[in-house]
């Protein structure tokens, strides 16, 4: 259906607007104007977008807009991020990359590029070359940083490719500014720009037929002053400075609320829709959940009643009222080795709770540190020489046991300047019983916690402390020792952060390591820094069901601190959401195994191969691939191979992969009957508990392997109306459980396996 209209000398077609001031004989672009093909139409599916950032004015790369607001709904859409610091003089040479899909340039107002014309051409070439420019906020190229203003024909040399011609007009008086259009489904997402003072703007104007307007604005009853603030086009796309976002930071206040629809307008601009996404949320067809505990407040004493008369630590609590009634969900714990070992500020009481701990099957070890980082770009350079002024501050007079030494820092100025200098924190890791030593940090710790744990049991992720802003040398420290990692991020969206702006991508990248982000933040920015609301993490719920609905943005992630043992209010919060989780849908894995799940999204590789059909390399540990506006689609099994699952959610195709297959191919084809579950010649699981590989067989004889915590709930689509048995072998020696099943009539097999799948268990399915 088709809705035009006339106003102003413009028409609105089904929200593309064709320009009054674009002249054409014909229906292609203007001259000079490229309309390339992108580069997965010969090899892999370009999934890389350039990320231009200024690091003069944001303090750090996670600090800039891009991290901040653009990179998560770009992971969504299956896009990662690399970054390029405009205050480089070199500019990548993404013009010969098939793997690049685009750039970014979301800069602040006011950045400037030190040779705009040679970005106007880079630029220029790269879209040439069938990569994609889109542009939020200030370009950046209108002027040089001395402020020299250049030509309108270079800056439109660049913006016609985009389907703009800047007028040259710069509106900073917007009181009588009106909006003519907007449009629904890409603009007024989270805050709807209202009347009143608006922010300034340049005046932009389309210059193709292609080019889909989805705000503008003019002057009251003038029409010449009309000016299109939000566009998409096959080449890119565009947002005018303060039209994107809506912030405000002021008195410790930071409001982030978007104006655009992020996923709508990335989905447009990239052109997404047909790129298959690496999905890192979901296995064998549920949504994924996990839990860590960093172990912040081992050994604080608990205030809870039945506790309170016999001094017990608050990791005792968490593992009689957390641990052990919940091994149905299982729990990385990563220690403090400071806060267990009796030469630092442990005792052989902290290091008893980490062996019954270690003890327990469903419990991963991981590492919280030894001396427990607060501010991490504090220890990168000359650790020593910058705490040694501050050692008067521990509670042990840390390393240095010169007193008098450290008594004239006390009296110098120096030590004064040197204690503002660290704000926040009034010393940067919470133990100095010696000098700082990033092999104990890691390895030192790994050593200690793995000779607590039960012979063949070690530690396995690296849980970030402080500030979580670990440095490029320590994460990869970690990577060498073995370790995965995880942490920081801390997504919520709820009342308080009621916008996706707050929700974090998968991770940062750090020099050439990458930080994975937890999925969900932590029980501290619920209590107020655990200063008081000590319920607070209750409400939890909120941001695990607004992540979930409309679509999936994040795993079920209960993340939380040995502290949460400490206070009543907080270990019923805690109780609160593991009760959630329990009456959820999800198939719970370990902390370790998510952050390799996220970490192989950067790996995926999606090459075409032939209609509709994929081939899936380097994906590692991810095992899912989605499908979005994907209702009237299915899997083709018989052009397909490695698939063992599919499974329609919110209007997304979710195919599960098998990880005994190394270089999976997907096929899709066309589904009409959406209101029921597709038919297929072989058996296929539709969702599970448990995870599944190493599916063999056919539909009426066929056999997995499956991996889980709890029940092993599982729903199969196999032939209707049939009687299966069913036999799960556990070991070798073990006498294998047999029971029957029967689907119905629509072919679903559903099952419920109570047998322990913890070290995995054999299963057969076969109608007599």
């Amino acid at each position: 259906m088709f809705l035009t209209c006339l106003l102003s000398g413009s028409v609105w077609d089904n929200g593309i607007v064709y320009g009054q001031n674009y002249q054409s004989t014909g229906t292609t672009e203007p001259s000079g104007i490229s309309m390339k093909v992108p580069a997965e139409q010969s090899g892999e599916i370009p999934r890389i977008i350039i990320a231009l950032y200024n690091s003069e004015s944001d303090e750090a790369l996670r600090h800039s807009f891009t991290h901040v607001y653009a990179e998560m709904p770009l992971n969504h859409l299956g896009l990662m991020v690399e970054y390029h610091d405009i205050q480089e003089k070199k500019l990548p040479d993404i013009q010969n990359n098939p793997n690049i899909r685009g750039i970014l340039s979301w800069l602040r107002a006011g950045d400037r590029m030190d040779d705009p014309e040679a970005f106007i051409t880079w630029a220029s070439r790269a879209i040439d070359a069938g990569k994609k420019l889109v542009i939020l906020g200030d370009p950046g190229f209108f002027e040089t940083k001395k402020g020299q203003a250049l030509s309108l024909s270079s800056i439109n040399l660049l913006m016609n490719r985009i389907g703009l011609r800047y007028s040259g007009e710069w509106e900073d008086l917007t009181y009588n500014v009106e909006i003519i259009y907007k449009n629904k489904h890409t603009y007024d997402f989270e805050r709807t720009l209202a009347g009143g003072i608006k922010p300034e703007y340049s005046q932009m104007v389309p210059f193709s037929p292609l080019t889909q307007s989805h705000l503008i604005i003019r002057k009251y009853n003038n029409p010449e002053s009309e000016a299109h603030l939000v566009t998409t086009h096959p080449n890119g796309g565009y947002v005018s400075w303060g039209y994107g976002v809506y912030t405000l930071f002021d008195d410790n206040v930071d409001i982030r609320q978007w104006y655009l629809n992020p996923f709508e307008f990335f989905r447009r601009a990239f052109a997404t829709d047909d790129l298959p996404k690496p999905d890192t949320n979901t296995l064998s067809g549920r949504r994924i959940y996990y839990s860590h505990i960093d172990g912040d407040g081992w050994n604080n004493v608990t205030e809870i009643e039945e506790y309170k008369e016999k001094k017990i630590l608050s990791s005792q609590v968490i593992l009689e009222k957390i641990l052990l009634p919940y091994s149905d969900l299982p729990t990385t714990v990563a220690p403090i080795g400071a806060e267990l070992d009796a030469n630092w500020s442990g005792s052989q009481e902290s290091e008893k709770i980490a062996q019954a701990i270690f003890l327990l099957k469903h419990i991963e070890i991981g590492n919280h540190t030894y001396s427990h980082m607060l501010k991490w770009d504090f220890f990168e350079h000359n650790p020593d020489e910058k705490e040694q002024p501050l050692l008067r501050r521990y509670p042990d007079r840390g390393w240095d046991k010169n007193y008098l030494r450290q008594f004239y820092y006390i009296l110098t100025n120096k030590d004064r300047e040197a204690a503002v200098a660290i704000d926040p924190y009034k010393i940067p890791r919470a133990y100095a019983s010696r000098k700082f030593d990033l092999d104990q940090e890691i390895k030192g710790a790994i050593n200690y916690f793995n000779e607590l744990a039960p012979p063949g049991k070690k530690t396995k992720i690296m849980q970030w402390s402080g500030n979580t802003t670990p440095y490029e040398e320590v994460i990869r420290a970690a990577r060498l020792a073995g370790l995965s990692n995880i942490n920081g991020g801390d997504t919520r969206l709820d009342r308080e952060y009621p916008s996706y702006a707050w929700v974090a991508p998968i991770g940062r990248p750090v020099g050439n390591e990458r930080q994975i982000y937890s999925s969900n933040s932590n029980e501290n920015t619920y209590t107020d820094l655990w200063s008081g609301r000590f319920h607070g993490y209750r409400y939890l719920k909120h941001t695990l069901a607004n992540t979930e609905s409309p679509f999936r943005l994040k795993p079920f992630n209960v993340y939380y601190h040995m502290y949460s043992g400490e206070k009543l209010a907080s270990l019923l919060a805690l109780t609160e959401n593991l009760e959630t989780a329990r009456s959820s849908e999800v198939v719970p894995v370990t902390t370790h195994q998510f952050a390799e799940i996220a970490q192989s999204f950067y790996s995926t590789r999606l090459i075409p191969d032939g209609t509709d059909r994929w081939r899936i390399a380097n994906r590692h540990q991810l095992q899912t691939i989605r499908f979005d506006h994907a209702t009237f689609k299915s899997v083709d099994f018989s052009r397909s191979r490695g698939v063992i699952g599919q499974r329609h959610h919110q209007g997304s195709l979710y195919v599960a992969l098998d990880s005994q297959i190394e270089h999976p191919v997907i096929g899709v084809k066309y589904h009409a009957d959406y209101f029921r579950e597709p038919d297929a010649s072989v058996p296929y699981l539709i969702q599970s508990r448990w995870q599944v590989w190493g599916l063999q067989g056919i539909m009426q004889n066929f056999s997995f392997t499956a991996q889980g915590f709890g029940t092993g709930d599982m729903t199969w689509k196999v032939s209707p109306d049939t009687l299966f048995t069913v036999t799960i072998t556990k070991e070798e020696k073990t006498p294998p459980e047999i029971e029957e099943a029967r689907s119905d009539h629509n072919g679903i097999l559903n099952l419920s396996i109570t047998l322990d799948a913890i070290d995995s268990v054999s299963i057969q399915i076969k109608s007599p």
